[in-house]
């Protein structure tokens, strides 16, 4: 059974990706800028190897640029 935290998040971020990168601390601050530049700040989120985004056009072009 899932926390009424986690069914909120379902709905806020409800595209999703596996993202499995390994970037070393400085690429880390390199690509949430690129990120909140690209998708803007709170529309997007990384945890646990799973990329989540507000809109399904968004997914689509991260998708096509990163994996």
């Amino acid at each position: 059974m899932s926390s009424l935290m986690e069914d909120l998040d379902e709905l806020m971020m409800p595209y999703r990706c596996k993202f499995d990168k390994a970037f070393a601390p400085n690429e880390w601050f390199e690509f949430y800028d690129w990120m909140n530049k690209t998708y803007g700040r709170g529309n997007w989120d990384i945890e646990k190897n799973v990329a989540r985004f507000k809109r399904e056009e968004d997914l689509t072009l991260f998708i096509l640029r990163w994996l």
